[in-house]
């Protein structure tokens, strides 16, 4: 069966001009289990009122709006193949998917200068990513929910002016995993969730503005969660760990710019190991 749905969207800001926004999205079912999905997307993005205005200043941190910023608006193409089957109390599948992004005048934190840790919002002209992410899962019903994907993702920055300075991808690869073990018979669960995250290049503003690339190390991250449910799952106690890893930064590169020769930082990426304990209660309409 073949499924055809186009759209449009009228904007209207009162700061930034906003363009005629489009779509048009295609779903093909091949087989019982086997579909193809394609997507085209014109995109508009104002800036946010944190990238406008934001002030975040402490011990850690100085990150600062701009309120020069102007709007993104930019292309969007995703194609996907998805296979899922059921078999008994088992379902399984897989999605893998391609995607391209064409964006004008993207935002971007920006690192302001060498070594100071100021970090501001700038528009770097143009962005394009490209590549493609796979996701793979296994769901036991009651007992078991299985899942795993990665997505290797390149991009680049470039003025119109001097695209060629700037035509190389730099690719980054993120990984992901989600293991669930349910306990029926006294309806308690144990969940794992791990990210891997993969070196991030960075962007940096040297003294005369000129936007020049360095780099963020790559980091793991493992969250583990244990619930469980009362009164006929009415209520739900929850507990855990978050970044057990206890991972709060990694060092981060910024490029030689003019007679510097660079140098490393730690860059702040979470708040460290942390426990949690939350209860929630579900109202029923009898």
């Amino acid at each position: 069966m073949l499924t055809v749905q186009p759209g449009i969207r009228f904007i209207y800001n009162t700061k930034y001009e906003a363009p005629l926004v489009y779509s048009l999205n295609i779903k093909y079912d091949i087989t019982e289990h086997f579909t193809l999905r394609g997507s085209y997307a014109r995109g508009f993005r104002a800036p946010s009122l944190k990238e406008l205005y934001l002030y975040f200043v402490d011990v850690n941190h100085n990150v600062r709006g701009n309120e020069n910023l102007e709007a993104e608006d930019s292309h969007n193409v995703l194609l996907v193949a998805g296979y899922i089957k059921e078999k008994g109390k088992a379902t399984y599948g897989y999605d893998v998917e391609f995607f391209y992004n064409h964006i004008n005048n993207a935002i971007e934190l920006v690192g302001v200068g060498l070594n100071n840790g100021l970090y501001t919002y700038r528009n770097v002209y143009q962005y394009i990513s490209q590549g493609f992410q796979a996701e793979a899962f296994y769901n036991l019903y009651p007992y078991f929910e299985w899942k795993v994907g990665f997505v290797v993702t390149g991009r680049k920055n470039f003025d119109d002016e001097d695209i060629d300075e700037y035509n190389q991808f730099f690719y980054r690869t993120d990984a992901n995993s989600t293991l669930v073990y349910h306990f029926p018979k006294i309806d308690a669960s144990i969940s794992l969730f791990y990210k891997y995250t993969g070196r991030l290049e960075l962007l940096f503003e040297d003294e005369e503005g000129v936007i020049q690339e360095g780099y963020m190390d790559d980091y793991h991250n493992l969250d583990l969660t244990l619930g469980k449910s009362f009164f006929n799952k009415s209520l739900k106690l929850t507990t855990g760990i978050k970044n057990l890893a206890n991972v709060k930064s990694v060092d981060s590169r910024s490029p030689e710019i003019g007679h510097s020769g660079g140098g490393s930082e730690p860059r702040p990426v979470a708040y460290g190991r942390s426990f949690f304990v939350g209860l929630s209660y579900n109202f029923q309409k009898f």
